[in-house]
């Protein structure tokens, strides 16, 4: 779904980051998850070949998870990612492949290398940087890297890189 696009995306409260994988076909979810659905119970969302969204369900209106987890719903244009109630929406960009900001700059979104980013003006969630600056990637230089808590990354104390 579109929730888990090649970013770090947080969902809500009760949940951790998704990346897709290296063939950037499935969600990665936390280290206590398995990788995104095929299975025939609809627990786990799988991406398609478009990157797009996920897999529906029958009615196709939600893109499950496992059952610790809630629901993304998609809007009826088939496009925007609902979370949470206190979240935004995140919307592909017309390629297929990079999580625009909100208004609310919530969303990351990757630069054109896919590798770098930097956190939006609340310090919460990684923010792309066009010229490739921010944030310290992890040991496969792609993703940033997070808090304990994979919540999100955090500044050094000049806030310029993401720790």
């Amino acid at each position: 779904m579109v929730v888990f696009c090649i970013t770090n995306v947080k969902l809500d409260n009760n949940m951790k980051y998704a990346k897709l994988d290296n063939n950037m076909k499935y969600a990665k979810l936390d280290n206590n998850m398995k990788y995104a659905k095929l299975d025939n119970n609809m627990k786990y969302a799988k991406l398609d070949n478009n990157m797009k969204y996920a897999k529906l369900d029958n009615n196709r209106k939600y893109a499950k998870l496992d059952n610790n987890m809630k629901y993304a719903k998609l809007d009826n244009n088939m496009k925007y990612a609902k979370l949470d109630n206190n979240m935004k929406y995140a919307k592909l960009d017309n390629n297929m492949k990079y999580d625009k900001l909100d208004n609310n700059m919530k969303y990351a979104k990757l630069d054109n290398n896919m590798k770098y980013a930097k956190l939006d003006n609340n310090m919460k969630y990684p923010k792309l940087d066009n010229n490739m600056k921010y944030a310290k990637l992890d040991n496969n230089m792609k993703y940033p890297k997070l808090d304990n808590n994979m919540k999100y990354a955090k500044l050094d104390n000049n806030m310029k890189y993401a720790q």
